[in-house]
C-alpha cells in the first residue's frame, strides 16, 4: 500500500515498506479536489441563474465568473470553465441532477486537461 501526504503545498507519497523514503507525486490532490468542487458548483450556479433565475446565459456566466476571480484569483480560469458548461438551457440539461453531472464531467474533464497539458500555452484551455 501507499500513503500520501502534503507537505507545504507539495504532495508526497510513499511506497510499499515502512522504511521508503518519500517522492515527490505528479497530482496535488488539494489543487484538484478544490478547482473540481469549484467547477461542480460553477456549473450548477450558472445553470440555475440561467435557467432558474432568468439572467440569461452570457450574464449568468459573467457574473459567477466575476465573483470567482474577485473572491480566489487562482480559480477563475476553473469557474469560467465551468460558466461555460453552465450556459446549456433547460431544454438541453432538463434540471439539477443532470447539471450536477453536467459539472463531474467538466471538473473530470478539466482536471484531464490539466494534468496532461492539453492546451498549455496555446491561449488557454477553454477553448
Amino acid at each position: 500500500g501507499g500513503l500520501a501526504r502534503a507537505e507545504h503545498g507539495r504532495a508526497w507519497a510513499w511506497g510499499g515498506s515502512s522504511g521508503s523514503h518519500p517522492r515527490k507525486a505528479n497530482l496535488r490532490m488539494p489543487d484538484a479536489l478544490r478547482s473540481s468542487v469549484l467547477i461542480l458548483l460553477s456549473t450548477l450556479l450558472t445553470w440555475s441563474a440561467n435557467n432558474v433565475g432568468g439572467l440569461g446565459a452570457v450574464t449568468a456566466s459573467a457574473s459567477v465568473t466575476m465573483l470567482a476571480a474577485l473572491a480566489h484569483k487562482q480559480s477563475a480560469a476553473a469557474v469560467m470553465c465551468a460558466s461555460f458548461a453552465g450556459w446549456a438551457s433547460s431544454e438541453v440539461i432538463p434540471d439539477v441532477l443532470w447539471a450536477s453531472a453536467l459539472g463531474a464531467v467538466t471538473a473530470l474533464t478539466f482536471q484531464a486537461f490539466v494534468m496532461l497539458k492539453i492546451g498549455e500555452g496555446w491561449g488557454g484551455r477553454l477553448g
